[in-house]
């Protein structure tokens, strides 16, 4: 793949200008011009040099969010819509963490005090149930504070990982059957080994949890066809894809459309964050999820990570 399509997978438009006229360079940058050739009252190319001159960086077009660099003739734009979305997301998440958390430890010590002061069995069974859901607020509270960890990244064995998830499987959903298929070209790569656990193992145990005996293919392989850089002209990394595939009935459009929206869930006892944390720690690691289902059958979830097996900033 080469560099035009990089940008193309990075939301990047390439554009080059010539005699005062934006031309694109890629296939992304001409989606762009024609947003903003509909939308913007001047000329492209004038609106993107005023934004850099102004070291206006960061603008809205119909909606959308975007940032602009120039590098001699060449002008990048890259859509950052969905980041700022995610953005808030977390904003949010992290001021209900703030407001929660104090309350929280105070409910939890007065129900332990109810239990001790209190030999009223009504009571006692009462301050035990609110024990039991505090300690459940206090989980996802733990998970949301997994959305603001940095990456600590390392030199990891994903066929560890991969037999520490069976294992975990089994024990927690003994009726579940996983198989695994692992290129045997997959070597240590770097990542953050503890959230790369959490993230497959969310969606591991919600095709578990979607039915009781369902059956799960995991399969690894390099993918050499799509490929990310860190930035422009640094160097390009194929990707690590892991497909876990389920039958498990499948996802509705109208489900699918809101997965991986934070608290959405169709279970009563789901907290609706373990897909919106995987995605979220996918795309810390500059990778990216998709779902492809067929309803009343099952799911696939695609998760293409980079396989970065030199130093962190190659």
């Amino acid at each position: 793949m080469n560099n035009i399509d990089d940008l193309d997978f990075l939301k990047i438009g390439k554009f080059v200008e010539r005699d005062n006229e934006l031309s694109p360079v890629n296939n992304y940058a001409e989606h762009i011009l024609n947003i903003f050739s509909l939308k913007l009252s001047e000329e492209p190319v004038r609106f993107l040099k005023r934004a850099v001159e102004n070291r206006n960086k960061f603008f809205m077009v119909s909606g959308m969010k975007y940032s602009v660099d120039r590098c001699g003739e060449f002008f990048y734009v890259k859509d950052i819509t969905e980041y700022f979305e995610d953005i808030d997301h977390v904003v949010d998440l992290m001021s209900l963490q703030h407001e929660i958390k104090n309350p929280l430890t105070v409910i939890d010590g007065a129900a332990q005090i109810l239990q001790i002061k209190i030999k009223d069995g009504f009571v006692y069974n009462t301050a035990g149930k609110i024990l039991k859901e505090s300690k459940r607020i206090q989980n996802i509270l733990d998970e949301i504070s997994l959305l603001h960890r940095d990456l600590s990244y390392d030199y990891i064995n994903i066929r560890d990982i991969i037999d520490e998830l069976v294992e975990s499987i089994k024990i927690s959903h003994p009726d579940s059957d996983v198989i695994v298929e692992i290129d045997t070209d997959i070597s240590e790569f770097l990542g953050d080994r503890k959230l790369l656990y959490i993230a497959l193992f969310n969606i591991l145990k919600n095709s578990c949890e979607a039915k009781r005996d369902t059956s799960i293919r995991i399969s690894l392989s390099l993918d050499s066809s799509v490929k990310v850089r860190k930035k422009v002209g640094s160097k390009a990394f194929k990707m690590l894809k892991i497909v876990i595939n389920d039958i498990s009935g499948g996802i509705t459009n109208e489900h699918l459309e809101k997965i991986f929206t934070p608290f959405f869930t169709t279970k009563s006892k789901g907290s609706g964050l373990g897909l919106f944390i995987s995605k979220s720690i996918i795309e810390k690691h500059d990778g990216r999820i998709y779902v492809n289902t067929i309803y009343g059958y099952g799911t696939n979830f695609i998760i293409l990570i980079p396989y970065r097996i030199g130093g962190e900033n190659d």
